[in-house]
């Protein structure tokens, strides 16, 4: 056990040296540097495992997200965004950052409007992968952010076929069903899935707002 906190120091700088790709072991030893009220030398170490060549485009991801967490925390919201407008346009990085970012705006910087224009940037820019609207709805959802999924399935309908707007909207619908005081919400997520499902009758949807097993899985 390290009680010195110089010696723990020591053993993390000596860690990243040999395991320099590790992204636990960077972190950890940013945020210690950090709590250190060392944030120079924390920026160090976030620079240096991100211009590394070794990292596959996953991991330079979430390293990046993590030092924008830091640049929010350590230099403020302005710096953060600067250096996120900077790392969207070198085309390196995945999804996960914008709505990382949205995030951060919206629960955060309490800029639901600047969340928003990420989200509607996000939708253009990577429409073409399938997994980018699971991960955006589930995003929304999570935050309860239930009005603006809609909408956001609506917009997606370039870029999804009819079987992928579907799945959307039922995965969004049996989410619903749990929710209180959103009654009308969910009658318009009814009415979509029945405009695009042949299978389904208002029957149906009823009964499943009344009666729902355990193990329901309506998708």
């Amino acid at each position: 056990m390290i009680n010195d906190s110089e010696a723990a120091l020591d053993v993390y700088s000596q860690a990243v040296e040999i395991l320099p790709n590790d992204l636990l072991l960077n972190f950890t030893y940013a945020e210690l540097l950090e709590s250190r009220k060392r944030a120079n030398e924390a920026i160090n170490v976030y620079h240096k495992l991100i211009n590394s060549p070794d990292l596959n485009q996953a991991d330079y991801t979430l390293s990046v997200i993590q030092y924008l967490k830091f640049l929010q925390r350590s230099e403020g919201p302005n710096t953060m965004r600067k250096e996120f407008i900077a790392s969207l346009e070198s085309g390196k990085c995945t999804f996960h950052l914008p709505l990382a970012v949205a995030s951060i705006e919206n629960y955060v910087n309490v800029n639901p409007d600047a969340a928003s224009r990420i989200l509607t940037y996000s939708l253009e820019r990577y429409g073409n992968e399938p997994e980018f609207f699971d991960a955006a709805v589930s995003y929304l959802i999570k935050f309860e952010e239930y009005d603006k999924v809609s909408s956001f399935i609506s917009g997606a309908q370039k870029y999804l076929s009819q079987e992928e707007m579907k799945k959307l909207y039922k995965e969004f619908y049996k989410h619903l069903l749990y929710i209180r005081g959103k009654e009308s919400l969910l009658k318009e997520i009814e009415s979509a899935i029945l405009k695009l499902d042949q299978t389904e009758t208002q029957q149906k949807m009823m009964l499943r707002r009344f009666f729902l097993p355990d193990d329901f899985d309506y998708i």
